[in-house]
């Protein structure tokens, strides 16, 4: 079985720090030498979720979560006495509060859908607890746990950007300490070594022990950014496997306004970003292993992604054209890995992949790792889930927003996407000898995985409290309904699925 479960080798979910949240840091606006600050900071979200059942294999399995309510209570604390800061950050509380369980057995899933998490240990997190030194403006230490970003949100994403739909719930935690020095006023070069607590690919707690050293450098000024950063990354596995990777990585983004009144310097409105990333990762793994080679696997894959953005009438209309490329492997049988996977808080639309994708992933793994099915779980099966991450295959999305007002907004998307390679489904691929298979154990029409809607209304402002950062109380109503394509139908009938979810938030 180990050679359809080759492409789970799943190294594109690296977390790659970054210098990014150097840069912020860096350019806090100076204070008197010894004082001391205080921030308080966070979220509270509470969100009712409304989803059509669907299969998830071909054994009567069906996802079985109909309606849910969940929360989060996010909280931070900051401590600046110049030139050090002390902050932690914790997700309190979080998880499913009441509502369907998920009918998938096993307990892979990293939400914890299959309880109620928020009123267990499950439900406590910490995501930062770091300490910063900015000794001058040129020059940032830093040492601790935290979450980072980098680019686009590719490879290294932190889970606390609001995508355009659905939601935000991981992020990539590391122990790290870094050094960023900034030698011209622009520039910012980074050096750092991490132990990795979680991530997409790695986790302490299941037994997965990973390190990287990255090296990294940033341009920076009023209208663009750019980036670059290299990591090397080893991880071994509870039972002596191991994975080594370089990773590279370069992001690009530009933005300003489009026309401009060269007389009376005035703009006309019109706003434009692009903004581009791309990887490679290379290396070897023995993570999982292929019939031609049983030794070790050489990693070669990469990934694009990118966004235009076009804003008028002072940003209240937008237009946004996105798209990204994974590559996939076209031979499971041979040395070579060469699945990419994005980072599973990389949003493509809020269905597809985040609900339909996610589930299907859970059941394979339950499938592959039944005793009564496999006898012994094959090796790589603890990677088979990916939260729904996008992966081998490309998609192109469109988005429209508008903002009447500042209290009220309206978004409308579509995305398409499209497997890179053959849909073979690691357990019932690998019964019928190696052929096409799918999730419902049928022969795929296409390689298209579907179409999907999307839509938004948000409604909400700034609370009238006599504070300096006064909170913000928001809700949202998403829709998403997701059209599968023929890479993941049972026959000829059109298969949908539908997910609305409800959102209330406060910030501070």
């Amino acid at each position: 079985m180990n050679r359809f479960l080759l492409p789970i080798v799943l190294v594109g979910g690296l977390l790659l720090p970054t210098s990014a949240s150097a840069v912020q840091r860096l350019e806090l606006k100076k204070d008197e030498p010894g004082a001391v600050g205080i921030e308080l900071s966070g979220e509270y979200r509470i969100q009712g979720s409304f989803l059509t059942d669907f299969a998830v294999d071909a054994e009567g399995t069906n996802i079985g979560q109909a309606a849910v309510l969940d929360q989060r209570i996010r909280f931070r604390f900051d401590l600046q006495v110049r030139p050090v800061r002390f902050s932690t950050e914790w997700d309190l509380m979080t998880g499913q509060l009441v509502g369907d369980l998920w009918d998938i057995p096993g307990t892979i899933d990293a939400r914890h859908r299959h309880e109620h998490a928020a009123i267990s240990p499950r439900g406590f997190l910490p995501r930062r607890a770091a300490v910063t030194v900015t000794p001058n403006e040129s020059i940032l230490i830093e040492a601790g746990l935290i979450s980072s970003n980098w680019g686009l949100g590719m490879l290294s994403n932190n889970g606390a950007n609001d995508p355009f739909f659905g939601r935000n719930d991981f992020g990539d935690r590391v122990v790290r300490f870094r050094f960023t020095g900034r030698p011209s006023k622009p520039l910012f070069i980074t050096g750092a070594f991490d132990w990795v607590v979680d991530d997409d690919i790695g986790a302490f707690g299941d037994g997965q022990l990973a390190f990287q050293a990255l090296g990294s450098v940033v341009y920076r000024d009023a209208i663009r950014q750019a980036g670059f950063y290299g990591v090397y990354r080893h991880q071994e596995e509870a039972d002596g496997r191991s994975t080594d990777v370089a990773v590279f990585d370069v992001y690009l983004d530009r933005w300003g306004d489009l026309f401009k009144d060269q007389e009376r310097t005035q703009e006309t409105g019109m706003h434009l970003r692009l903004a581009l990333e791309g990887a490679l990762i290379v290396g070897r793994t023995d993570r999982a292993l292929s019939y031609n080679e049983r030794e070790s696997l050489t990693v070669l894959s990469g990934g694009l992604t990118g966004i235009a953005s076009l804003y008028g009438l002072q940003k209240r209309l937008g237009v946004h054209l996105r798209a990204g490329f994974a590559s996939s492997d076209q031979d499971a049988d041979d040395g070579f890995s060469s699945d990419f996977t994005f980072d599973r808080d990389y949003d493509v639309g809020f269905v597809l992949f985040d609900q339909h994708q996610g589930a299907v992933e859970a059941a394979t793994h339950a499938l592959v790792t039944d005793p009564a099915n496999t006898g012994y779980p094959p090796d790589g099966s603890d990677a088979l889930a990916t939260e729904g991450s996008f992966r081998r295959g490309v998609f192109a999305q469109f988005v429209g927003t508008a903002s009447p007002a500042e209290w009220l907004e309206f978004r409308l998307g579509v995305v398409a996407a499209a497997s890179g390679g053959a849909v073979r489904h690691p357990f019932y691929a690998f019964r019928a000898g190696g052929t096409d298979r799918n999730h419902h154990d049928a022969t795929p029409s296409s390689r298209y995985l579907g179409t999907e809607i999307d839509w938004v209304v948000r409604v909400g402002g700034d609370l009238p409290v006599p504070s300096e950062g006064k909170p913000r109380l928001e809700a949202l109503v998403q829709g998403g309904h997701a059209i599968l394509g023929g890479a993941l139908r049972a026959g000829e009938d059109e298969e949908v699925v539908h997910h609305v979810l409800l959102t209330g938030r406060i910030r501070w």
